[in-house]
C-alpha cells in the first residue's frame, strides 16, 4: 500500500488491512465517475474484503454521490465491509433511494447475519432500516415496513411498527374503516366494569358483533360467500367472542398461525339469545348444575359452550373482568352459517393499524370497537353469572 494510501485510509478511519491493493488508487481519478463506477465494480465482484473496503472508502470520498445508486444498494447487502450502518444512514438522510427498498428486503429476510460484526442487537439494526425506509416512504417502502411489523421476531417487529406509528404513516396503510363504531380504548374501559362475568359486545341496531380469526384463505372465502365454506371444518367446534380485546389476545393481535385474519360477524340479538338457551358451560358448576353427573349430560347432548375467561388490557394483561366466549358445534354451528350470519367483515386491516398504534408515540390513540353490557332481558341470566349481578349490570346500563 502507498503512503498515500494509508492517509487515505486513515484519514477516514476505514478499517482496510495495510497491504498493496490490486490495483492500487488512481487518486488523481478520485471524481472521475466511470473510474469509481469501474473500481466499485471490480471490488464488489471480487469478493475481496480488502478491496470492498477500499471501495466504501472511494465511495465516500466521491462528491456526486447520486451517481452512485447502483452501487449503494449494492454496498448495503455485501458483506466484505463495516460500513453499513454509515451507508444505510447516508440512505436515508440524503439519498432516499426507492430503489433501495428491494435491497433491504434482501437485508432483513437475511436475518442480519452479516452484520453481527457491529455488535448490535437486531432491534438496533432493524432500527437502521426503519429510518431508511420511513425517509424513501414510497408505497413499496411502507408496505414493507407493514410486512416487518408482523415478523417472528419480536424487536423487529416492534422497530417496524413504532417506526411506521411514529412516522405517521397509518393513512397510507390502505384502512378501510370497518362499520362498526369506534372509540379510544380508554374511553372503553371508563365505560365498563372492572371486575364480574359480563357480556360484554359492539350492539347496534340489535345485532351483536362477534369475532373469530382464520387464517387468510377460509377468511377470503367467508367475507366473498358471506357465510364459511371452502377450508372451515363443521365437525370442530367453533368459537366467536364478543369481546374485542378477548379476541386480541387470543390471536395476537392477527399474528398467529392461521389466525392471521380477523373477521366480524354480524347476527341478531334475538339468534345470540336462542344460542344463549342452548348453552353449557365448558366446565362444572355447582351453582348451575345439581350435579357432575347433570353437567356431563347436558354437555353430552349441547352443541353450544360457555366459557368465561379473564379479560385482557392492551398489552394483553389479564382483568378481573371476565369475559364471554361461545363454542358452537353439530346443528347449532350449521345453523349459525345459514341462517344466524347477517355479514362477515374482514378487519384485519383495522387490526393490524391499531397493533401498530399500541407502539406509536401515542398508544392511547388505540381505537377498539364501541363496546358495552348488552342486556338481553331485564331478568335474563346468563349462564355461569354471578345470580347476584342483576342490579350491578342495571345501574351500568345507564353509564351507555
Amino acid at each position: 500500500m502507498t503512503d498515500q494510501e494509508i492517509i487515505f485510509f486513515k484519514e477516514g478511519n476505514y478499517e482496510v488491512n495495510f497491504e498493496d491493493l490490486n490495483p492500487a488508487i488512481e487518486f488523481d481519478l478520485l471524481q472521475d465517475l466511470e473510474y469509481v463506477s469501474s473500481y466499485l465494480e471490480m471490488a464488489l465482484k471480487s469478493d475481496n474484503e480488502n478491496l470492498t473496503k477500499a471501495a466504501c472508502a472511494i465511495y465516500f470520498n466521491f462528491i456526486e454521490k447520486r451517481r452512485l445508486e447502483t452501487y449503494l444498494n449494492q454496498l448495503i447487502i455485501n458483506p466484505n465491509h463495516r460500513s453499513h450502518q454509515r451507508l444505510v444512514k447516508h440512505l436515508q438522510d440524503d439519498l432516499k433511494y426507492p430503489s433501495s427498498v428491494p435491497f433491504i428486503r434482501e437485508v432483513l429476510e437475511s436475518g442480519f447475519d452479516y452484520l453481527q460484526y457491529s455488535s448490535s442487537e437486531e432491534g438496533v439494526i432493524a432500527k437502521w432500516f426503519s429510518h431508511a425506509l420511513n425517509s424513501i416512504g414510497t408505497e413499496d417502502a411502507i408496505s414493507l415496513m407493514k410486512e416487518y411489523s408482523k415478523s417472528s421476531n419480536i424487536q423487529i417487529q416492534y422497530e417496524m411498527a413504532y417506526r411506521l406509528a411514529k412516522g405517521q404513516h397509518l393513512s397510507t396503510m390502505g384502512l378501510l374503516k370497518p362499520s362498526l363504531d369506534l372509540e379510544y380504548f380508554e374511553v372503553r374501559e371508563e365505560k365498563l366494569p372492572t371486575k364480574g362475568m359480563f357480556f360484554i359486545g359492539h350492539e347496534k341496531n340489535d345485532i351483536i358483533t362477534f369475532y373469530a380469526a382464520f387464517n387468510k384463505n377460509i377468511a377470503n372465502d367467508a367475507v366473498k360467500n358471506q357465510k364459511f365454506n371452502r377450508g372451515f371444518n363443521f365437525k370442530r367446534m367453533t368459537w366467536i367472542k364478543p369481546g374485542f380485546m378477548w379476541m386480541m389476545h387470543r390471536s395476537g393481535w392477527a399474528l398467529k398461525e392461521n389466525q392471521e385474519n380477523i373477521l366480524a360477524i354480524s347476527i341478531k340479538k334475538s339468534d345470540v339469545l336462542k344460542i344463549l338457551n342452548e348453552a353449557v358451560l365448558s366446565s362444572y358448576s355447582a351453582s348451575e348444575y345439581k350435579n357432575e353427573e347433570e353437567w356431563k349430560h347436558r354437555l353430552m347432548v349441547s352443541n353450544v359452550r360457555i366459557q368465561w375467561d379473564p379479560d385482557h388490557n392492551e398489552w394483553g394483561g389479564k382483568l378481573e373482568r371476565k369475559a364471554i366466549q361461545i363454542g358452537l358445534k353439530g346443528e347449532t354451528l350449521l345453523k349459525f352459517n345459514s341462517e344466524y350470519i347477517q355479514r362477515i367483515e374482514d378487519i384485519t386491516e383495522f387490526v393490524e393499524l391499531q397493533r401498530v398504534q399500541r407502539f406509536g408515540s401515542s398508544p392511547r390513540q388505540l381505537l377498539v370497537p364501541k363496546e358495552r353490557i348488552v342486556e338481553f332481558d331485564k331478568n335474563y341470566h346468563i349462564i355461569g353469572q354471578n345470580r347476584t349481578i342483576r342490579e350491578k349490570i342495571k345501574q351500568l346500563i345507564k353509564r351507555k
